[in-house]
């Protein structure tokens, strides 16, 4: 784990849960701009609790923004459905997201050496 980022290495160890740090949800908020018009589907594929994906689309403009999340665990998906649009609590290996759905993909650190793929993600053919 030497390349993660030591105030995410807390999170390592609680079932594969990394909520996003404030700093680093701070900083790209501020980064974001809504856009001049029309609606923007967003969508985070690991949501966990999906609050970082509520304050993306507060950001965003809420009344604007349609947020959608995938998250495994099904306590964290029940909190994600308490402030998101839209989600499905399941594998999102099982998942078929049509191209060009989401304006939008939050995907959070830590990313570091555990983008390695020691677990044959990569080899995974879905069953859906």
């Amino acid at each position: 784990m030497a390349l993660m980022f030591s105030r995410l290495a807390r999170n390592f160890a609680r079932n594969g849960y990394y909520p996003t740090d404030e700093l680093t949800l701070e900083r790209t908020l501020q980064a974001l701009v809504p856009a001049s018009s029309g609606r923007m589907r967003i969508l985070d594929p690991c949501s966990g609790e999906g609050v970082a994906l509520a304050e993306v689309a507060h950001r965003l403009e809420r009344d604007r923004t349609e947020a959608y999340a995938v998250e495994y665990d099904k306590e964290r998906a029940d909190h994600s459905k308490t402030l998101l649009d839209r989600v499905l609590q399941g594998d999102l290996m099982d998942t078929m997201i049509s191209r060009q759905s989401f304006g939008l993909l939050w995907l959070n650190p830590p990313y570091g050496d555990l983008v390695a793929d020691h677990s044959g993600a990569s080899q995974y053919q879905g069953s859906g």
